[in-house]
């Protein structure tokens, strides 16, 4: 595959980035804490890009979130204030739902508002997750704003399951 030119394709007109300069040699960091006080209720904070590499290709950004729900039916809401990729700090609030169909099967609405971008938009996905593996299909649509969609599939194979790691233990 080749950029700026002919590819196997033709004519390719993807750009080739900065010529001479990475696109990011930035290091960052991220911090997360989760509390689950119980089985059916948890909240989060986080921050991502602490160090603030200034730029809104790694935004520094913190929030956090709350979700409820049993094992097969589930709400959470989260909030993020986004610093540095807008010329004034920006909020983007979500809100989303799963149902979890015969032990394995989810099914997700969701919404999503960007005030940076002002957009509004819905999601909704299924899929099918085993103790081995996972199947996922989901998509993002504006409805009000920049018009976007977003589709994402994914495939994931859990190691642990497999029986090629160790179980963990309580023991250190």
């Amino acid at each position: 595959l080749q950029q700026d030119g002919l590819g196997p394709l033709g004519q390719s007109y993807v750009s080739g980035g900065l010529e001479g300069e990475p696109m990011l040699e930035t290091f960052s960091f991220d911090a997360g804490l989760r509390v689950a006080p119980s089985e059916n209720f948890s909240f989060g904070v986080l921050g991502t890009n602490l160090s603030n590499p200034g730029h809104g290709l790694q935004p520094t950004t913190a929030g956090g979130g709350l979700g409820i729900g049993t094992r097969d039916f589930f709400v959470e809401a989260d909030v993020i204030a986004d610093f540095t990729t807008w010329q004034k700090t920006t909020t983007r609030a979500m809100g989303g739902a799963e149902f979890l169909a015969g032990g394995n099967f989810p099914l997700r609405l969701g919404y999503r508002y960007d005030g940076g971008a002002a957009s509004h938009a819905i999601s909704g996905g299924l899929g099918y997750i085993d103790p081995a593996f996972s199947v996922e299909l989901g998509a993002r649509r504006s409805v009000a704003g920049d018009d976007h969609t977003v589709i994402v599939f994914t495939i994931q194979y859990f190691v642990e399951s497999s029986g090629m790691t160790r179980a963990p233990t309580a023991a250190f």
